[in-house]
């Protein structure tokens, strides 16, 4: 029924995209003071938020965070073309300083970029793959006038944008690994947001960046993106999508979303070039009218924020099943994954999904209390039930939980519906961060434990037929390096003591 749902969906926002672009009663798109309107045939009228933001006080108090500078930044009146010749390249070049080049030669080039991207999509390249820093490519411009860029691993530092070239990465594309070398030297930046344009600044010198063009300097807006892991949601607000562009000079779209696909056609937005993203949708309700400060990422989605929360819309359809799919894979097939088709990642991602519905209602059925963590993809168990104390050893109440769990858990993983699906099941240990614990310490008792629980699960006590599950079980200790925190970020330490089962899915079947 989803996937039915999904395709009407995509041919209503195709029909009332061209619906926008016929009609000629929605020409005035783009107003006066530069605000872009967003909006389809049949939208409301945007009505006036109850409480109005002064963007400048959001941007001066507001936290920054790698994911505002996502999307396509070029130099403010400049083409993607690089034309040498214009007043707006004449004037970058004149007036910004130069230096010797970030790599090991001795050619000069311009200490502040005139084009800059950042993100999953924008910044294209494999390197984006390794999550140990966020990654940006900045282009310069030689003393002779050639286009120069360079990858860099970067931070956000209060108003500072802290920049580490990369030296050199290789991919090994049959292994999905990625090597690389960080340079020595940190470039720092100071910077500035207003709407779409990004103001770096170095030594006394400045240079305005914009987002939402095309390579010829044209406006065009652009996102589609959901909600990304771990972000606060407006709402019921799941995925926001919008369109404006030159091309379309008698129309736009836009589009708000839920998590169960029921979207929101006839809303209305407007984008003002002080940063304010004000728009209005016409629940069944009522209308609701919404105010935030907006980051323009484009290709990356949106991130919005009231100066207190920041939503990230960034993850595009193939993100989030990838993300999803991520926890239940091991490293060898992350090449399998980056190869997967959206129509092949969607069905994984549902039959996860589905996967683990079915696991917690068996364990229901059984009358055993299990944490059935979607998100991270793990089945956990208290270990204060498990075991006594600091003891490895299961107890009679420990040894009755797993009897009736590894019932529930091999009747479900092994009908016919997930026959072949999970290709191994890991049985993890894990110890509270309790104060005087080391990593190295904690580590012993952590693994003993999960080893503990897997030989009782394969033994012959449960007197469950576990032949299958012998085969495909392994175990790992993680000492304190995985806790578990409170809706407060403080460390909750009783659900860090635990034992968690966590399967394997097999991609190549």
């Amino acid at each position: 029924m989803k996937k039915v749902i999904s395709i009407l969906m995509a041919i209503v926002i195709l029909f009332s995209f061209a619906a926008c672009s016929k009609n000629s009663n929605m020409k005035s798109l783009k107003t006066d003071d530069g605000s872009f309107i967003l909006r389809n045939e049949e939208s409301v009228e945007l009505e006036t938020p109850d409480t109005a933001l002064d963007p400048e006080e959001v941007y001066s108090k507001l936290e920054y965070t790698p994911q505002m500078f996502y999307g396509e930044y070029l130099l403010n009146g400049m083409n993607g073309l690089l034309d040498n010749e214009s007043e707006t390249v004449q004037d970058y070049k004149a007036n910004i300083d130069y230096s010797v080049s970030f790599e090991d030669n001795e050619t000069n080039i311009t200490m502040l970029p005139y084009a800059m991207t950042a993100g999953y999509k924008s910044c294209d390249f494999a390197i984006r793959y390794s999550n140990a820093h966020n990654w940006m490519n900045l282009h310069f411009l030689t003393e002779d006038g050639y286009s120069f860029d360079t990858l860099f691993a970067y931070e956000i530092d209060a108003n500072k944008l802290n920049l580490t070239a990369v030296k050199s990465y290789e991919f090994d594309k049959e292994n999905g690994k990625i090597a690389y070398e960080l340079a020595d030297d940190i470039i720092e930046y100071d910077f500035s947001f207003k709407g779409r344009e990004l103001t770096l600044s170095y030594n006394g010198k400045s240079v305005t960046l914009s987002s939402g063009h095309y390579t010829d300097g044209r406006d065009y807006l652009y996102a589609e993106d959901y909600l990304s892991e771990g972000s606060d949601r407006i709402d019921d607000i799941d995925k926001i999508s919008y369109l404006w562009g030159e091309d379309y000079d008698d129309g736009s779209r836009i589009f708000f979303g839920d998590k169960d696909e029921k979207g929101v056609y006839n809303a209305v937005g407007r984008m003002s070039p002080d940063g304010l993203f004000t728009f209005t949708i016409p629940y069944e309700t009522g209308n609701k009218t919404y105010q935030f400060v907006y980051f323009l990422c484009c290709d990356d989605g949106i991130v919005l924020t009231d100066g207190e929360n920041v939503y990230y819309y960034n993850d595009s359809y193939s993100q989030r099943n990838m993300s999803s799919i991520y926890k239940n894979i091991d490293s060898e097939q992350i090449n399998s994954l980056n190869s997967l088709t959206e129509s092949e990642l969607k069905e994984i991602a549902e039959k996860k999904t589905d996967l683990f519905s079915d696991l917690a209602n068996a364990f229901n059925d059984a009358g055993i209390s299990v944490q059935v963590n979607k998100e991270t993809g793990e089945i956990a168990m208290d270990s204060t039930v498990l075991f006594g104390g600091d003891s490895a050893d299961l107890t009679n109440e420990g040894k009755e939980f797993f009897n009736k769990f590894v019932k529930a858990y091999t009747s479900i993983i092994y009908n016919e519906k997930y026959d072949g699906f999970i290709s191994k099941t890991m049985v993890e240990g894990h110890i509270a961060p309790v104060s005087g614990t080391t990593y190295e310490g904690g580590l012993p008792l952590s693994e003993k434990r999960a080893e503990n629980v897997m030989n009782y699960c394969l033994s012959k006590d449960t007197g469950v037929d576990t032949a299958r599950l012998a085969s495909t079980m392994e175990t790992i200790g993680y000492s304190q390096s995985k806790p578990v925190y409170d809706s407060d970020g403080n460390v909750d330490f009783e659900a860090s003591r635990r034992v968690s089962f966590r399967f394997i899915i097999n991609l190549d079947k």
